[in-house]
């Protein structure tokens, strides 16, 4: 697996509240990435709402990143988005809550093992 996962170590022996929002996910998100030697750039465009918000370059591969809080849908600005990326061959993921960060590794080495 491209990481092992950041949040089943915990030296310290504490219990580590997690703050499952779509800040704490993001800043998560950010982290497991970076660790695993890629970057997540943040995507912002004024003029342009519905963009995913983040831009990751990892192995070869660029990824359009929307992070979401368990529970909650792609807005349909964001669903116009992730369909005008995909038409085009670009890769798009959705994370949803902290599970999807794990989820979204894996379809990264998915992709990697098809294009090989």
């Amino acid at each position: 697996m491209w990481i092992r996962y950041m949040f089943d170590i915990n030296p310290h022996k504490k219990k580590v509240q997690r703050e499952t929002g779509k800040k704490g996910v993001e800043r998560d998100f950010v982290t497991a990435v970076k660790k695993s030697g890629g970057k997540a750039y943040k995507f912002t465009s004024e003029m342009n709402r519905g963009v995913s918000d983040r831009i990751v370059v990892f192995s070869g591969q660029v990824w359009f990143v929307e992070i979401k809080r368990e529970n909650t849908d792609l807005t349909p600005l964001q669903k116009k988005f992730k369909q005008y990326i995909e038409s085009l061959g670009l890769n798009h993921f959705t994370v949803y809550g902290l599970p999807g960060i794990s989820q979204f590794f894996k379809e990264l080495e998915k992709c990697s093992k098809q294009k090989s």
